[in-house]
């Protein structure tokens, strides 16, 4: 047995001993999480790429990853709904595209615009999200519990459908 295959069955491992209804409970989450993770990439992101100056070409495939982050968002809750477990590719896919809409602008936002703690946590959500699906990522430790990041997010997302409706 190789590294590799030690180092990617460890979270399906630790799944694994979880008994049904804990992982039923954690996949309800991670869904939840991917569903809200959408809902600010597809609010905070194409609201930002125009103010940022950046290349036609960036803007297009930073639109291309929010698409992507939303369709896959869709496939994992169908999925969750249906009580089944999505397939890897589409976790992995969603989780590298919102990496990458996100990497798109946040580096370049100031550290005082409201925008970017929600980015943060939802960046600092996304290991979480990956694991409870079997998916280890390569992250650096965040300085953003999941608790805190769920309660940023989930309070961004009330405040803003509050001011749209």
């Amino acid at each position: 047995m190789n590294r590799r295959t030690i180092l990617f069955g460890a979270p399906a491992l630790a799944l694994g001993a979880c008994t049904s209804t804990s992982l039923s409970s954690a996949i309800q989450q991670a869904a939840t999480d991917v569903s809200n993770i959408a809902s600010v990439i597809g609010s905070v992101v194409p609201a930002l790429l125009p103010t940022l100056g950046l290349p036609a070409a960036t803007v297009a495939t930073a639109t291309t990853d929010v698409g992507t982050v939303t369709k896959d968002a869709q496939t994992i809750s169908g999925a969750v709904a249906a009580a089944s477990t999505p397939s890897g590719g589409v976790v992995q896919e969603f989780g590298a595209a919102a990496s990458a809409a996100i990497g798109v602008v946040l580096p370049l936002l100031d550290a005082t615009v409201p925008e970017v703690a929600v980015l943060t946590a939802a960046v600092a959500l996304l290991p979480t999200v990956l694991s409870a699906f079997g998916i280890a990522s390569a992250s650096a430790v965040s300085v953003v519990p999941p608790d805190a990041a769920r309660s940023i997010i989930t309070q961004y997302l009330s405040t803003h459908a509050t001011k749209e409706s």
